[in-house]
């Protein structure tokens, strides 16, 4: 009878021992499973139950657990009732670990999905995307680990092209912070669920400032109703002259793909 699971550690624990269900564990009518810091198989027979997960959340997904985006792609096929979506790795993939041009792809529709969170490397990402569609999707959150270059073209061709994402993004707010920086759109001004936040970890203020620039400046079609912008600084250390340390023409390029505000 079990439709909610849900298993996180209470404290960090020692990374060499690694959690996992037993085997031969079995719940034909789980609905909901969240997961934190456990080796979890993506093939697992708990994604395939007969009843269909509404809500999957694999967090801080170790390095014995990495599964691959064609894996991941062939078990969501499976999904249909999949509402909620949740992928965290909590290590640094390496490059060579992601085919860009992998010989088999699933090509997957989510027909029910209306959350998705993804925390990893951007190429992970840029494999996994042009192979979903989500025509209910009303909430995207990416967080990306630093990177020198960002360059994620299949993630904003996705969201401009997702209905519910880029329709009436009315109230912009950037978050700077010693630990990354945020992009985050609401559909509404004032307090309300965003629709979009894209995050990225580490780097610099002025490293922070062409991040939110370059987003805003790709997202432009999208961003005809913003109207409002809230610009946030937390925790960060600004030094004597920190406004001349930034390129003014990165906040030049940051403003004028909001012309309406």
């Amino acid at each position: 009878m079990l439709e909610y699971l849900y298993l996180v550690p209470p404290s960090p624990r020692d990374t060499e021992s690694e959690l996992m269900l037993p085997t031969t564990f079995q719940a034909p009518r789980l609905r909901h499973l969240m997961l934190g810091l456990f080796s979890f198989p993506i093939r697992s027979p708990l994604l395939t139950t007969e009843a269909g997960l509404v809500t999957l959340t694999l967090e801080a997904i170790p390095q014995l657990a990495y599964f691959n985006p064609n894996d991941l792609l062939r078990q969501l096929s499976l999904m249909h009732q999949l509402q909620s979506l949740t992928t965290d790795f909590d290590f640094l993939i390496a490059e060579d670990a992601v085919d860009p041009h992998p010989l088999i792809m699933t090509r997957v529709t989510l027909p029910n999905l209306r959350s998705f969170a993804f925390q990893g490397e951007s190429a992970y990402l840029e494999a996994l995307l042009p192979q979903i569609t989500t025509p209910l999707l009303k909430k995207l959150h990416i967080w990306l680990y630093n990177q020198r270059t960002l360059s994620v073209p299949h993630l904003l061709q996705f969201i401009v092209t997702t209905e519910n994402l880029a329709g009436r993004l009315s109230s912009v707010v950037l978050r700077f912070t010693d630990w990354g920086a945020w992009v985050v759109l609401y559909p509404n001004m004032g307090p309300s669920m965003y629709s979009l936040c894209l995050q990225i970890h580490g780097g610099y203020l002025d490293w922070q400032v062409a991040f939110a620039a370059h987003v805003l400046d790709v997202l432009r079609p999208v961003l005809s109703e913003a109207v409002q912008l809230t610009l946030e600084y937390q925790d960060i250390t600004l030094p004597n002259g920190w406004h001349n340390q930034t390129d003014r023409s990165q906040w030049r390029k940051l403003l004028d793909a909001l012309g309406n505000l």
